[in-house]
């Protein structure tokens, strides 16, 4: 099942556990090259955390780079996932230059050069007031919030928490666990095998169950050698500690129930290929988003694998 898939694939960003030297960044022409700053960079800034929930971290500081144009008089604000960073958004800054201001951000627990706190709790509403500070630093309001994977759920919590800063959101394949409704007999074997048997596999895992992750999350049949190589990299700086933490919570039934956040236009964009029966569970608990899927087989990390394709669907639904 989709979810399934969804559920080891994103849980590779919390089992690499080995450091690398380098950050890198990717370019389709060159291959690799060391990181100094992500392309088409015309400001780089610092936003200190602005919540009068997060008193205890008053140091917390998002680091976020602005390119593009004001002369449209729109924002596009992109959210990378977990492990990840700005410079997953490449193909997507350099589309988007000429269309709108954009506003891409390095969520404060990992980036590109810059140390992260593991005394910090990084809960998605810490991470939505992150980028919240930016948005406020910047002037941007109800600004197009373009999430992958995890970052969709910080963008969620950004609509609840600060919906003055939303205009729309657009996910890109993260996927809610589809709990079975209370008074279900199979809920408590579902609830049973996330807590009591996949997390502990996530917490301790064995080299095979990371080889089938890296797998499922990027097919080495479909997702392009020089991709997963990315990934992998980026995955091998990110903590195990902080990754579960994350992970956890992408993984509890209340992040997807219906809210007001379903008041803001939203689209989700899916790997594919279409499933109607994973289309009326979703349905179910996000009434009123609209969905597009790959119309070719892909790999979770849709914004590089495919990005002509999305680059068409964000734009055709925002703008």
């Amino acid at each position: 099942m989709k979810t399934i898939r969804l559920l080891f694939g994103i849980a590779v960003a919390v089992l690499m556990m080995s450091s690398c030297e380098k950050s890198t960044v990717f370019t389709e022409e060159e291959g690799w090259t060391e990181m100094k700053s992500p392309v088409f960079t015309e400001e780089e800034g610092w936003a200190a955390m602005k919540s009068p929930d997060f008193k205890p971290f008053p140091n917390l500081q998002t680091n976020y780079y602005v390119t593009g144009t004001t002369e449209t008089g729109v924002d596009i604000v992109f959210i990378h996932g977990l492990a990840m960073s700005a410079s997953d958004w490449t193909k997507q800054v350099e589309f988007f230059n000429d269309k709108a201001r954009v506003i891409n951000i390095n969520l404060p627990y990992v980036g590109d050069g810059y140390d992260f706190d593991l005394e910090t709790d990084y809960t998605f509403q810490l991470l939505a007031d992150a980028v919240h500070s930016v948005l406020h630093q910047v002037k941007s309001k109800k600004a197009i919030i373009v999430g992958h994977s995890s970052g969709f759920a910080v963008g969620k919590e950004l609509g609840l928490r600060h919906p003055e800063n939303v205009g729309m959101l657009i996910n890109l394949d993260l996927n809610p666990f589809f709990y079975p409704p209370v008074g279900d007999p199979s809920r408590e074997e579902y609830i049973y095998g996330i807590d009591s048997i996949f997390l502990p596999m996530v917490a301790s895992p064995t080299q095979e169950f990371l080889d089938i992750n890296l797998d499922m999350m990027c097919p080495p049949d479909i997702t392009p050698s020089w991709i997963r190589d990315y990934v992998k990299s980026r995955m091998q700086q990110f903590p195990t500690q902080l990754g579960y933490k994350l992970f956890y919570q992408l993984t509890r039934e209340e992040l997807f129930l219906p809210q007001k956040w379903t008041n803001i236009p939203t689209l989700s964009i899916f790997n594919g290929p279409r499933d109607e029966m994973f289309l009326d569970l979703i349905e179910a608990v996000t009434p009123g988003m609209k969905f597009e899927f790959m119309p070719m087989p892909c790999g979770h990390y849709i914004q590089m694998e495919q990005p002509d394709m999305v680059n068409e669907m964000i734009y055709n639904f925002a703008f």
